[in-house]
């Protein structure tokens, strides 16, 4: 391609060898020298020098001869001299050799021969300038006027030139002259300009070619950028793997910093944190209170509220204030009055139990009822207090309840904003409404809170003009979620009134009591009215219906109450009658059919028998104890999937115990038993195996309290030296003794199990206070 500044076709300065002449650059001065228009011939081959060629105005004609009107100094000729404003050089061609034809004459041409009209390296051949030629000479000849353009090289326009160039002649001085009629050659042939011999191309072809080239050449462009986007993307992925390579080869050829101090520290924290198995519970005293009852609230271990006016102090063990304390003295005589109370808690979370401050009231409000401590399953419970106040009556607006609870960070003793669980809604001002509540249920995310109040129901009956009233009995479940701002409605019951008349046609106003019962069963709630009905806390959704007779089928006015009741698993549960003896019901809600534990277990209980102990183990299967005579003393397990098995026999039972204590209960978690036999203390396994002794037993009370099958660790009262319990809790060992190895849980604190599976029990009598929390019911 011609470089701008330089005359196309001349030979590289200084190039030397036959045929080699020195290139002349188009300098300003020739740039700004018009040329004269130049005939053109009818039709000229490329390479051949045309017919009478008209001299250039100051420049050289065909023999170099400088000619009078020459501008230039000496009669230059810059077309063909060495250099701007320079004489040419004798010419060392050979004779017949043709240096004007020739821009750029090729370095060994024979004598004779035209170097213009021979292609040049790369090109095709440059007489072939129609649209068969290669998309290269296409390239080449529409640098000197386009596509099809046949003048020679040395004929175009020169950078800086406004025209063609001159044609300069065919022979040096010496040699040939050159032919007279380029149209007419030397062989007599006519003149082809598209292929010597052939006819020439009709425009049609001429055109058709043109498009096959133009095609060709798309074709030729679209391969390439193709090639180069996919050769970019092969390049770039080479690179990436070849970075990874190297950082994977960085990474494991890396010597390892060498390690001068503390060492030993990144192993002795973590460890001892996990290794904790056994926590005490630390009882504490403020304004002459004492927090020492500590129970379950879900998987957390908590106390009652205690009125505690001073507040907390920082004393190491837990103490706030004491009998000389000042602030006592100067507490009020009911420091309840203050809203401000204390308790104690521990969750799995905790490696010791810790104290909790709550003050209850805000501007304008006095106490109802005492704080509730409540809380979720899981190894890390949400935990919740729980309380009702009153605003004072202000003017005429008379005072109104309304029921509150907030959620405790128990790392940092720090509770939440109020959560309202809305009482207001309700709260009609012209009465006392008896509003109570108490906690109902848990799950791993909620704890179940009922509220209950009462209205009254009037009618006129029998003609008369006085009313008849009929006290109507709601209520309302409510759900704290962790996390959550605020408190969620989930199931509204309440009394059904209606009037009723006799044989007589006399009237009377009556109701269909419904009532909303917790049985500390995961999940799980219990409603009564003409049916039995069991809620889930999660899903919101009842999840198991059966009848009043369910112990009876056979009498329909027969009630058989629900002293307790369990979830085994996969929609089965255990039903503890309330009426006569206790004959345990099992009842498959999928199908609704409900068999008898006795069935079950291929035993008869008799009229008057009974199982002398009912309890659950944390993978679902049950525990039966029967004291069938003296001679016979059986302990069964009755799976979730209702296959039962005895654990030794009646007689081995019966020599074993004798005239001794007995059976001792169960481990939840470990699934052994415990009996005090004529001469030891011992553990048995479920296959009847003896695996160790006892000293101290867990508490009896568990199965009020929490469920079983949601539970990791177990509750045990010891006794001290001086002569008071103290509360511990362990993964299910003896407090002191070593933990049962931590992969073998069969306790399920993600509630998967807990989902299908329960346990309760509910002996408290009915006039127990509604804000009670220890989880149990008539």
């Amino acid at each position: 391609m011609p470089q701008p500044g330089h005359t196309f076709g001349a030979a590289p300065a200084q190039q030397s060898g036959v045929g080699a002449r020195p290139f002349a650059p188009a300098g300003p001065a020739l740039a700004s020298q018009p040329l004269p228009p130049q005939p053109s011939a009818p039709f000229a081959v490329a390479g051949a020098a045309p017919t009478a060629p008209m001299p250039p105005v100051g420049g050289a004609d065909a023999r170099g001869q400088a000619s009078p009107a020459s501008p230039f100094p000496g009669g230059a000729n810059p077309s063909a001299a060495g250099g701007y404003g320079q004489s040419a050089p004798t010419s060392l061609l050979p004779a017949g050799a043709n240096p004007g034809a020739s821009a750029g004459a090729v370095p060994g041409t024979p004598a004779g021969a035209n170097p213009a009209a021979a292609p040049a390296p790369g090109f095709s051949d440059p007489t072939r300038l129609d649209a068969s030629a290669t998309p290269a000479a296409t390239a080449f000849t529409a640098g000197f006027g386009g596509p099809g353009t046949s003048a020679n090289p040395a004929a175009a326009s020169a950078p800086g030139f406004g025209g063609p160039a001159t044609p300069s002649a065919s022979a040096v001085p010496g040699g040939p002259a050159a032919p007279s009629n380029p149209a007419a050659p030397a062989n007599g042939k006519p003149n082809n300009p598209n292929k010597p011999g052939k006819k020439p191309l009709t425009p049609q072809q001429r055109k058709r070619r043109r498009i096959i080239t133009i095609i060709i050449a798309a074709v030729v462009v679209v391969a390439l950028i193709a090639g180069g986007v996919a050769g970019y993307f092969i390049w770039k992925n080479h690179q990436n793997a070849a970075a990874k390579t190297t950082a994977t080869s960085k990474t494991t050829t890396a010597k390892p910093k060498k390690k001068t101090t503390s060492a030993p520290k990144e192993t002795t924290e973590e460890p001892v944190k996990k290794a904790v198995s056994e926590v005490t519970m630390t009882d504490f005293t403020c304004d002459n209170n004492t927090a020492d009852d500590w129970h379950w609230s879900g998987g957390a271990m908590v106390t009652d509220a205690i009125a505690c006016a001073s507040g907390a102090n920082s004393e190491p063990t837990g103490i706030r204030g004491s009998d000389d304390d000042s602030s006592s003295s100067s507490s009020s005589d009911d420091d309840s009055d203050s809203g401000k109370y204390a308790f104690g808690v521990w969750t799995p979370e905790l490696d010791a139990s810790t104290e909790i401050d709550v003050n209850m009231l805000e501007s304008g409000e006095k106490v109802y009822s005492e704080p509730v401590v409540a809380a979720t399953y899981g190894d890390e419970p949400a935990v919740f207090v729980i309380y009702a106040v009153k605003t004072k009556a202000v003017g005429t607006t008379p005072e109104t309840v309304h029921l509150f609870a907030h959620e405790v960070n128990v790392k940092n003793g720090k509770i939440s904003k109020r959560i309202d669980l809305r009482t207001e809604e309700d709260n009609l001002i012209n009465q006392q409404q008896d509003y109570k509540f108490e906690v109902l249920s848990q799950s791993n995310d909620r704890v179940a809170v009922m509220k209950t109040w009462q209205t009254e129901t009037k009618a006129k009956l029998n003609g008369r003009d006085y009313e008849s009233t009929q006290t109507v009995d709601h209520m309302q479940v409510m759900g704290l979620r962790r996390g959550a701002p605020k408190a969620e409605t989930l199931q509204t019951f309440q009394d059904k009134t209606h009037i009723d008349k006799d044989s007589s046609g006399y009237q009377s106003l009556n109701k269909d009591d419904v009532e909303v019962k917790s049985y500390t069963v995961y999940d799980t709630y219990l409603v009564k009215d003409t049916s039995y009905h069991l809620y889930a806390v999660d899903s919101n959704k009842e999840v198991a219906a059966f009848p009043r007779n369910y112990c009876k089928t056979s009498d329909k006015d027969t009630d058989c109450y629900v002293r307790g009741f369990w979830r085994m698993g996969g929609g089965k549960y255990v039903l503890q009658p309330d009426y006569g003896y206790t004959r345990p019901i099992v009842l498959d809600a999928s199908t609704g059919k409900l068999s008898t534990v006795e069935s079950l277990l291929k035993v008869s209980l008799g009229d008057f028998g009974s199982f002398s102990d009912v309890d659950q183990f944390s993978d679902g299967s049950m525990y039966f104890q029967w004291n069938e005579s003296d001679d016979s003393k059986r302990a069964f397990i009755l799976s979730p999937d209702l296959k039962a098995s005895e654990v030794l026999n009646g007689g081995q039972w019966a020599r074993l115990l004798l005239d001794a204590e007995g059976f001792k209960g169960i481990n939840y978690l470990t699934k052994q038993i415990y009996a005090k036999t004529t001469d030891e203390q011992i553990a048995v396994d479920e296959n009847g195996k003896t695996v160790g002794d006892y000293t101290d037993l867990p508490d009896d009370d568990d199965n009020s309290r929490c469920d079983h099958t949601a539970m990791k660790w177990m509750m045990w009262h010891v006794d001290t030296s001086d002569y008071r319990d103290e509360t511990v809790v362990t993964r299910g060992q003896e407090p002191g003794d070593p933990a049962p190895d931590e992969t073998d849980d069969s306790g399920d604190s993600d509630g998967s199990q807990s989902s299908d599976s329960g346990s309760s029990s509910a002996d408290d009598s009915d006039d127990s206070d509604s804000s009670d929390t220890s989880g149990s019911s008539d």
